[in-house]
Order: structure tokens, then C-alpha cells, then sequence
């Protein structure tokens, strides 16, 4: 799903509460499949770093001379694991995908923003918020009056 797309779910036309509310459970089991898809993949880059940093750990113990180590500490150790262009590009991967995650967590937030948005629109509607104003009975007869003295006077 792009961002236009995510960013038009978002919005409330507030003059089809009804094909809103039809949607929006739709809507959001689609946003907390990404989000599930969003947290697998990020714990799933992490998962392959780890075995990454495990064998590169068992790579460096067992031949410490390949990657230029005089001396092989746990410090030592570490180090070299961390300037290796394989784990740096997982270090990098792991980033983008916690990011997105994140991003996709967010939107799911804000897809409850919007049903609780939709709740209030509706409330607003059932309290003829959006109803055009009325006047009362004697609001009309002071204006039907005023109107009748009006015409008199051009008579």
C-alpha cells in the first residue's frame, strides 16, 4: 500500500458517514496485517543479524590472522564484527524494517484516531449539528410582523 493510498484512508468525508463506517473495519484489518507483516520482517532481519554476527564470530576465533587481529579479545572481537561490510548492511536492513514497522504502527494508530472521529461526526449529525438553523415560533411571528409594517409603508 503507497502513502496516497494511506493518507486518503485517513480522511472522513463526513457527508457518507455511512460508506465510512462500512469501510472502515475493512480498512483497518488490512493496516494490522501490515503491521503483522511490518513486526514479522523486522524480527526477522534481526534474527538474521544475529546469526550473521554469530558466524562471523566463529570465523574470527578460528582464523583471528585473516582479519589482521594480533591479539584476539572479546573487545577485539567485536569490533572487527562490527566494521564488516555483511553485518553493516544488515545493521542497515534491520534499521529500514523497524522503521517501516513503525510507520505502519503509527497509521494504525491513527485508523483509531479516525474511528473515533467518525463516532464524534456521527454523534454531531444525531444532534442536528449540521441542520440548517430554525427559527422559533415567536422569532417568526416578530418577522412576520416587521414584514407586514414594511409593506404598509409602501403602500
Amino acid at each position: 500500500m503507497n502513502l496516497k493510498k494511506l493518507k486518503r484512508l485517513l480522511q472522513i468525508d463526513k457527508h457518507s458517514l455511512d460508506e465510512e463506517w462500512a469501510t472502515q473495519s475493512d480498512n483497518y484489518a488490512e493496516c494490522a496485517e501490515a503491521v503483522a507483516d511490518a513486526r514479522r520482517d523486522w524480527e526477522q532481519a534481526k534474527a538474521t543479524l544475529e546469526v550473521e554476527r554469530c558466524e562471523l564470530d566463529k570465523k574470527i576465533r578460528s582464523n583471528p590472522d585473516a582479519f589482521g587481529i594480533a591479539k584476539l579479545t572479546e573487545a577485539q572481537i567485536a569490533t572487527t564484527i562490527g566494521i564488516q561490510p555483511s553485518y553493516k548492511a544488515l545493521v542497515e536492513d534491520v534499521i529500514e524494517k523497524h522503521h517501516a514497522y513503525g510507520v505502519w504502527d503509527g497509521f494504525l494508530t491513527a485508523m483509531d484516531h479516525k474511528k473515533s472521529g467518525l463516532g464524534k461526526l456521527v454523534d454531531l449529525l444525531l444532534a442536528n449539528y449540521y441542520s440548517k438553523p430554525k427559527s422559533s415560533s415567536k422569532s417568526r411571528e416578530h418577522t412576520e410582523v416587521i414584514e407586514r409594517r414594511a409593506a404598509r409603508r409602501r403602500s
